[in-house]
């Protein structure tokens, strides 16, 4: 039956509203490049919002080893010229320039690696500030070699950034971090991170520290280091800045002894929570055993854990990338409001292209602190192959949902690569306060109709089921997974954000169990 809707508002579309677009399906192409290592690996942002609004991406290109930085017009639904920041590190001709960037205010700050050197600028999008070095220029600093680096912004507005180095050469990782008091004018001597730890031998590209602030000057940094006890595996060590003293360093969690933890990424929430996902190639995780066994569950997955503020305890690691037909890695989070979590990676599975196996872009949320998640959902449909980089996630979610930044291989531009923008609809679903229990299930329209960005959809459920909120376009192209969980009898309104598509014709499907609904929206720009 949905099908023959479809059919028949394809035709209606081209008879009565030939002039609407249809609806983009992938994400917006930011720019093109021939370096696939063009955005940061992981544990940091290539993309940003300023408290104005404006978004920027940040990424480098091999051809001329530059940083460049993008704004996008909302107005026009276009992504601005490029700016060049600086020239980046070129290492055998590619460039390893790990730009991250972060917004504070009304102005963008971007850290990035030259020459083996950390670098800073500031700028709100159109110029960047005479990037300088940082910590500063004196002995050691003026010839360490840094590996990967980070930044963000702390609740008093001052500019923090670690990094990984192997300054004592020795083999070994050492971790240090440095802060700005006077908007990066100025740097503080450098404090070493994880003293409390033995340095682990890591080669220096898989160095990557993740940070993140929260509020009361709360600073958290994460680290993988090899775990002195065990004979082969990495574990994730955290240590945080209670906004007077750096306390000890701590094991993020402990996994058996068979598992090697990767890559992790971490958010503050408004409340002083800290949010964290990382990656673990465990293939014998207690509650996995029997799905192993029938060959279900494949290695490699993305865990959650988090720490209430003023606690040194992790909660259980739980997995939140089971659903996946393959492998899951480079996983980012970023806190909402009122308990919103967004959390994307990268996985193997089926793109709904009947291509099994394809590398995609996954996202799954949590309305609840990170009690529940959503089944994780493929944000990207291109039919091009991804290369095994990380996406950066925006660590300010504003009303539009979570801004995300990607990487392509696209084989209709001669560079190889295409940067992609994504967004993962505004986690704001919520009860209506209605005393009255539904007597059967249904999706009201939804208002405004015709809409522009936002619009709101009312649905009620009457029994306790799997509840599946979907928009789709004309063609029964997937566009959002708006509710992918179960969900108590009752009334709830979501808002669905349009943001990055054009005008036309959409459906919204709703699935309670064995009964469904579909109802027409109406997008117009």
């Amino acid at each position: 039956m949905f099908n023959k809707i479809v059919k028949l508002s394809v035709l209606l579309m081209f008879v009565i509203m030939s002039t609407l677009l249809i609806a983009q399906t992938n994400g917006t192409q930011v720019a093109t490049t021939d370096e696939d290592h063009a955005i940061n690996w992981n544990n940091g942002s290539g993309i940003a919002r300023t408290s104005d609004g404006t978004l920027m991406a940040v990424y480098g290109t091999s051809q001329d080893s530059m940083v460049y930085s993008k704004t996008y017009d909302s107005g026009f639904g276009t992504w601005n010229a490029a700016v060049g920041i600086d020239k980046g590190m070129i290492d055998g001709g590619d460039i390893e320039c790990n730009a991250r960037v972060v917004g504070f205010d009304n102005n963008f700050h971007v850290v990035y690696l030259k020459n083996d050197k950390i670098y800073y600028s500031q700028g709100g999008g159109s110029s960047w500030s005479t990037p300088v070095q940082v910590p500063n220029t004196s002995a050691p600093w003026d010839t360490v070699q840094c590996n990967k680096t980070t930044i963000d912004i702390d609740s008093d507005g001052n500019i923090v950034i670690a990094w990984g180095t192997d300054l004592m050469d020795d083999g070994d990782e050492h971790f240090f971090i440095s802060k700005s008091t006077d908007n990066g004018s100025t740097w503080g001597e450098p404090d070493t991170l994880f003293a409390s730890v033995t340095p682990g031998i890591i080669p220096s590209g898989y160095c990557m520290p993740a940070i993140a602030t929260g509020p009361d000057g709360i600073i958290g940094v994460t680290a993988r280091e090899k775990d002195e006890s065990l004979s082969t595996n990495y574990q994730m060590y955290f240590q945080e800045y209670n906004g007077t003293s750096w306390e000890a360093s701590m094991l993020l969690t402990t996994l058996h002894d068979s598992a090697d933890i990767y890559q992790a990424n971490l958010d503050y929430d408004e409340n002083g929570t800290c949010h964290c996902v990382f990656y673990t190639d465990e293939d014998d995780w207690p509650s996995w055993d029997a799905d192993i066994a029938a060959g279900n569950i494949p290695k490699g997955q993305i865990l959650y854990t988090q720490k209430t503020s003023g606690s040194t305890d992790w909660s259980e690691p739980v997995a939140i990338s089971q659903d996946l037909y393959g492998k899951a890695d480079y996983p980012a989070i970023a806190a909402g409001d009122n308990g919103s979590l967004y959390a994307v990676y990268l996985g193997y599975g089926n793109d709904n292209l009947g291509e099994d196996g394809y590398l995609r872009v996954f996202y799954t949320t949590s309305d609840d602190g990170g009690d529940t998640w959503t089944t994780a959902s493929i944000l990207d449909s291109t039919i091009e192959d991804m290369p095994l980089r990380g996406p950066s996630i925006c660590k300010s979610v504003p009303s539009t949902g979570a801004d995300i930044l990607y990487i392509s291989s696209d084989s209709t531009e001669t560079d190889g690569y295409s940067i992609y923008y994504g967004n993962i609809p505004y986690v704001d679903y919520s009860a209506v306060e209605n005393n009255e229990i539904p007597e059967d299930y249904s999706l009201l329209n939804n208002y405004p109709n015709p809409f522009n960005p936002f619009t709101t959809i009312e649905f009620e459920v009457n029994t306790n089921d799997l509840v599946k909120l979907t928009v789709y376009n004309v063609l029964g192209e997937k566009i959002a997974s708006l509710v992918n969980e179960e969900m108590k009898i009752g009334s709830y309104k979501v808002q669905f954000n349009s943001q990055g598509l054009s005008s036309g014709i959409f459906f919204v499907r709703l699935v309670n169990g064995e009964n469904a609904a579909t109802k027409k929206m109406v997008l117009i720009k």
